[in-house]
């Protein structure tokens, strides 16, 4: 398979340094998992599809250009979102997507109906994050978020974290950071999908 993963050594944090929300230190170290083509972008959006359930929140950070968008856009379809209803919320803010199926989902676990779908380059603040109401989206959808780390400090605890950067034409690098029991369950998922060898290592950290 074209696509490689690996866990950097995690770090210990300083002596008292507590990790917020209950995330412990692997929580911390991210995944590492290299997509070679496009093509490998579409899947990693097919495969966080069928995971994504209500409360569920990803973050994408990286350049532009770097593939938030398209993986979003790969996120949406899987999902049966129809493609002329999709597109980048960069002026908008915010695009909602109407969910129509999550395949490979258990039925208990399947998408829910909402799919949010957030920009946050061109808020000024987190205070306009959070006029947004993103606690109605979470209690009703999934939400994804591009250029989460502008407001990383008012976003859940428990989310998984997707950083891309651009390392050819097409390939990608992807590091996965989980902060709590849904993002962990979200990041072991996406690593066993692409190279089950790789989940003990990465899923170490269960309860």
């Amino acid at each position: 398979m074209p696509q490689s993963l690996h866990n950097p050594p995690a770090a210990s944090p300083p002596d008292g340094t507590a990790l917020a929300g209950g995330a412990d230190a692997d929580s911390r170290t991210a995944a590492i998992l290299t997509l070679s083509n496009e093509t490998d972008t579409d899947r990693l959006g097919r495969v966080l599809a069928s995971l994504l359930r209500v409360g569920s929140v990803v973050g994408l950070n990286g350049e532009l250009g770097a593939g938030k968008t398209r993986l979003v856009r790969a996120v949406a379809l899987a999902c049966g979102v129809e493609p002329e209803q999709i597109g980048s919320p960069t002026f908008t803010l915010v695009r909602e997507y109407v969910a129509r199926t999550a395949p490979r989902v258990p039925a208990e676990l399947r998408l829910p109906p909402l799919l949010f779908h957030l920009d946050a380059y061109r808020l000024a603040d987190e205070d306009d994050y959070l006029n947004l109401g993103p606690e109605e989206f979470i209690e009703s959808g999934a939400m994804l978020i591009e250029w989460a780390e502008r407001v990383d400090e008012v976003l859940p605890t428990d989310r998984l974290t997707l950083s891309l950067a651009a390392t050819g034409e097409t390939s990608r690098s992807v590091a996965l950071s989980a902060g709590g029991p849904d993002s962990r369950r979200l990041r072991d998922a996406i690593l066993a999908a692409f190279d089950p060898a790789s989940l003990p290592a990465a899923g170490r950290d269960e309860d």
